[in-house]
């Protein structure tokens, strides 16, 4: 069902340390990959470790990526099996190019969730974009009262680059339609 992109790494946990040595959030890979409908499949399980909760992240993607989204395919849930479809703007997802309150600029996902647990976020994309190393950005709270702003860098997601389909250079295509003629009658020989 699922080919899996060459290169990319599916495991990346970086557990971000707040000063104290508190844990704070951070962000796994889970899937990168083709589908057998075409699309391309980015899955990401965000992790809230600390007693404070998340009320939105970002991840750092360009605009033709966020363009690329197929409809309905951004989910959120506690589980593969909860995942529940999320609508663009509040309250969902959307792209920022300067989130008022952490400047991070990509994929804002607007669901964050409370305590110590984790979300499995996922979206679709009709390109085939080359993988990435990038940031993502974690805000929970009110900033000027106690609130966060927790970076994790490293994290991989589809870069601005679309990957090129692989097309036979013309000697090598010179070179085997002149050995198919050779091909035939070596086996017309053995017959």
């Amino acid at each position: 069902m699922k080919q899996l992109l060459a290169g990319v790494a599916l495991s990346m946990l970086a557990v971000v340390s707040l000063a104290g040595g508190a844990k704070a959030q951070s962000i796994t890979n889970l899937v990168a990959g083709r589908l057998d409908n075409g699309s391309y499949l980015w899955q990401y399980e965000v992790f809230n470790t600390g007693n404070r909760d998340i009320s939105h992240w970002t991840l750092d993607v360009c605009r033709d990526v966020f363009d690329s989204l197929v409809v309905n395919s951004v989910k959120s849930g506690t589980s593969l099996n909860s995942l529940v479809t999320l609508s663009p703007g509040g309250g969902g997802f959307e792209f920022t190019t300067n989130d008022p309150t952490t400047g991070a600029k990509g994929i804002k996902f607007d669901n964050g969730f409370d305590g110590e647990a984790s979300r499995i976020y996922e979206f679709r994309l009709n390109k085939d974009f080359t993988p990435t190393t990038t940031t993502v950005v974690f805000k929970g709270g009110n900033i000027n009262n106690g609130g966060f702003i927790v970076t994790q860098t490293g994290v991989v997601a589809p870069g601005c680059t679309v990957v090129q389909p692989r097309i036979p250079e013309p000697g090598s295509v010179a070179l085997i339609a002149g050995l198919l003629p050779v091909v035939g009658m070596v086996l017309r020989r053995k017959k």
